[in-house]
């Protein structure tokens, strides 16, 4: 949380309303709905009369920065965020010269401490590998890499007629 507040500038910690957001989201699938905006700025930690636009204001930074992707609907320019994995959004930014190295090295350190290794799914020009089909696990990679890919068409069979 401490990078993403670093990457949204000084004075607009976004921190916050990521963990805020990832509480709410099921995990294999990534998605929230922001049916309750107001409870959610209030568990993000804003209060009072701004307390609305203020959140609003992080969750738009937390998409310009890529940790999300959101949507408008039926609730306005904020109905839905897709939540992605902030391993992957960081190791870009950190291979783009954009987090400080140490906090880089921090990152890297505690999430081999609790076997997270996310960062592998990524290669070195920033781009998202694909995931190992004997090794169970990352749904969120394969789900970026399914959408990376453009949609084949199904190909045509070949009717017979049969007398």
């Amino acid at each position: 949380m401490s990078i993403m507040d670093d990457l949204s500038g000084k004075g607009f910690p976004v921190g916050s309303t990521y963990l805020e957001l990832w509480s709410r989201m099921r995990i294999e699938e990534g998605f929230v709905t922001l049916n309750r905006p107001e409870e959610m700025a209030f568990h993000a930690g804003f209060e009072g009369q701004r307390a609305l636009r203020t959140w609003k204001d992080r969750v738009q930074r937390l998409a310009n920065l890529g940790f999300i992707g959101a949507k408008g609907g039926p609730l306005g320019d904020l109905s839905y965020v897709v939540v992605y994995n902030p391993y992957h959004v960081i190791k870009r930014k950190a291979l783009a010269g954009q987090v400080q190295d140490r906090k880089w090295q921090a990152l890297t350190i505690r999430a081999n401490e609790i076997s997270a290794f996310d960062t592998d799914d990524i290669d070195e020009h920033g781009a998202l590998l694909p995931p190992d089909e004997n090794e169970p696990g990352n749904i969120q990679a394969t789900l970026e890499v399914l959408a990376s890919k453009p949609a084949s068409k199904p190909k045509a069979k070949k009717v017979t007629a049969v007398s």
